[in-house]
């Protein structure tokens, strides 16, 4: 059986590290300024329409902003956070990696008929729109019709 040095496990685990991180990145956003169904958002991604900004940085915050005047702002708990666009319409923030960890802040905006194509577009305003391209919320207010 060969033995490791420590060079050689500093370079396994360094390797280990950049493939978790990979994976967890991967479920980025599909668009430069659109989070569609099942599509998330991790600690220092954002979403951007010109001068405007969803940015999601770490301890959960995320902003809003139109180059350095913030419009919107949402505070989780926590150190990383994930930010995802769920099928029921409610945009939510939770604790940690894991995608069903505890729920640290949400849009509140789940429907009673879910129709598993909302989304979250940035543009002058971040709003999340319904498969009919409705708004249902609108810089942090629900819309009421």
């Amino acid at each position: 059986m060969a033995a490791f040095s420590s060079s050689s496990s500093a370079t396994i685990l360094l390797l280990l590290t950049l493939g978790l991180m990979t994976s967890y990145l991967s479920t980025r956003a599909s668009a430069d300024n659109r989070l569609n169904t099942g599509e998330s958002l991790h600690a220092f991604q954002s979403l951007s329409y010109g001068q405007y900004f969803l940015s999601f940085r770490k301890f959960c915050l995320l902003f809003f902003e139109n180059g350095n005047t913030v419009i919107w702002k949402a505070e989780g708990e926590g150190v990383f956070c994930t930010l995802r666009m769920q099928s029921d319409g409610n945009l939510v923030m939770r604790g940690g990696t894991d995608p069903n960890g505890e729920v640290v802040w949400a849009s509140n905006t789940n429907q009673p008929n879910p129709t598993n194509d909302y989304y979250l577009l940035v543009t002058n305003q971040v709003a999340i729109y319904d498969g009919q391209n409705n708004a249902i919320w609108v810089n942090g207010n629900k819309v009421v019709r």
